[in-house]
């Protein structure tokens, strides 16, 4: 393993382009040049657009080269990308290359000078709350812990503090595996489907990105209840878990590999077919059927340093992360639930199956290539009403209507301007007792930076709601 000063040494300079001022890019800037490198940051908006703390950061010797010039003159020998740019679409990215530049993400270098282990998580779903019950095992079990990538904490600028014995959880997504110069010690996939084929050249390209987190001969953590495409489980010790297989059945599939997976309603861990019951599952703070197999994909990924105690207090103290089936508030005996993480069929079709009732879902946003195909049918079983809203909300209601299934259900259909008014229709859609569901199976990018910020407005809009309702009760 190369640390950070011999990779660029093999560089034979220490200059460094960051393209983009965003959240992996923007905390490297300080960190590189306290490493004395030369540091050029490149990013398409108009200089006066930038952060004022970055332009600052111009009396410390950072180089800035925005707007039109942004990627002009690229010959730094290490290049470093947005996760959301894709490289071969940025002809000066394919020269730089050519010419011998390597081009990576923060996490992808990362990666390939870490002084510590590193346990990676990737997957279509699940990859924050499983890294992020990952690192709470490993706390809980006495240890040193970094968590960070895809879930939002750059770890590069977090090199120097990292000593021997600690260790670091990483959520890697497909756009930084792309290009990743090494992968992770260890590593789960909680599963493959259909995902950001706006961004990947097809599905291939995307499982292939995807395939990149294991270690050729590791150790890797997967899903016996889903199916993987091929390479997943070619070499090395695979662990599985398992929410709808028992013990008898993973034996008879898996032999001695570890195995996680419920019995009597307990969390069981067997390892060489010999059982651990480690604690009843109703112990377990999070109630839905898909954390639970992250909790299961975070044991196994951590066993090795884990202990039984640790494993234990950290799934009694789990909290849900934001925009994941998150209450917002009730209004009117009306309980409505923000989700804005679900930005695909596949992630929306797992939330509503984990839910006890039939919600006024809230849906729609940019497409990513993906089909609507499991919509029609899941919605017409899981939803009292729909309501899309979002660039996609025309070719979303033109599926639904165009299915049989969808049709014969009485299910209400609805288009809405924007988000207020979604909330607003919601609410007249449902009474005491009911619940809405913002579960948008799209990206946010046609109206918002992120699903956070997605999130957030359909938290304005109830709260400005129950404010409503507050203010006309009192007159």
């Amino acid at each position: 393993m190369k640390t950070l000063d011999s990779f660029v040494e093999s560089k034979g300079s220490k200059e460094v382009a960051l393209l983009g001022c965003g959240v992996s890019n923007t905390p490297l800037i300080p960190f590189f040049l306290s490493r004395g490198f030369s540091v050029t940051l490149r990013d398409a908006l108009p200089l006066s657009a930038l952060p004022k703390e970055v332009r600052d950061l111009t009396n410390r010797g950072l180089i800035i080269k925005s707007g039109d010039e942004w990627l002009s003159d690229l010959k730094e020998p290490l290049i470093l990308r947005s996760p959301g740019m894709r490289p071969d679409r940025f002809p000066a990215l394919i020269e730089a290359k050519l010419r011998g530049s390597t081009v990576t993400t923060e996490l992808g270098l990362f990666l390939a000078v870490s002084p510590i282990r590193v346990f990676g998580v990737t997957g279509s779903d699940g990859k924050s709350t499983t890294a992020s019950l990952t690192a709470a095992i490993l706390r809980e079990s006495g240890h040193r812990v970094f968590l960070g990538g895809n879930i939002g904490e750059p770890l590069l600028p977090h090199l120097d503090e990292m000593k021997k014995g600690d260790l670091a959880v990483a959520e890697i997504s497909s756009f930084q595996l792309y290009d990743a110069l090494s992968p992770p010690s260890v590593a789960a996939v909680t599963g493959i489907t259909e995902n950001h084929l706006d961004w990947h050249a097809d599905f291939s390209e995307y499982v292939s990105a995807k395939r990149n987190i294991l270690m050729p001969h590791g150790y890797r953590v997967l899903s016996a209840d889903r199916t993987l495409p091929d390479g997943f489980e070619e070499d090395g010790v695979t662990a599985y878990f398992s929410t709808e297989q028992g013990k008898k059945e993973l034996l008879s599939r898996y032999g001695d590999a570890p195995l996680a997976y419920l019995d009597g309603g307990f969390v069981c861990l067997t390892e060489n077919k010999t059982e651990k019951r480690l604690f009843p599952i109703s112990d377990f703070a999070l109630p839905a059927d898909y954390d639970k197999k992250n909790l299961f994909a975070a044991i196994l990924l951590s066993r090795a340093f884990a202990t039984e105690n640790g494993i234990r207090s950290a799934a009694k103290t789990a909290k849900a992360l934001p925009h994941r089936m998150e209450k917002v508030a009730s209004v009117d005996g009306v309980i409505y639930y923000d989700s804005s993480i679900d930005s695909s069929p596949a992630r929306t079709e797992a939330s509503l199956s984990s839910l006890p009732f039939s919600p006024v879902v809230i849906m729609g946003g940019k497409n990513k290539g993906l089909s609507y195909g499991i919509l029609p049918g899941l919605l017409a079983k899981r939803a009292k009403a729909v309501i899309l809203t979002g660039e996609n909300a025309t070719a979303l209601k033109n599926t639904l209507e165009k299915d049989p299934v969808f049709q014969e259900s009485g299910v209400g259909l609805f288009l809405e301007d924007d988000m207020s008014a979604a909330v607003r229709r919601a609410s007249m859609l449902t009474e005491a007792g009911d619940a809405v569901v913002l579960s948008p199976a799209a990206a946010s990018f046609d109206r918002y930076k992120n699903f956070a910020a997605r999130g957030e407005a359909f938290r304005r809009a109830v709260l400005s709601l129950k404010r409503t309702k507050n203010n006309s009760d009192h007159r």
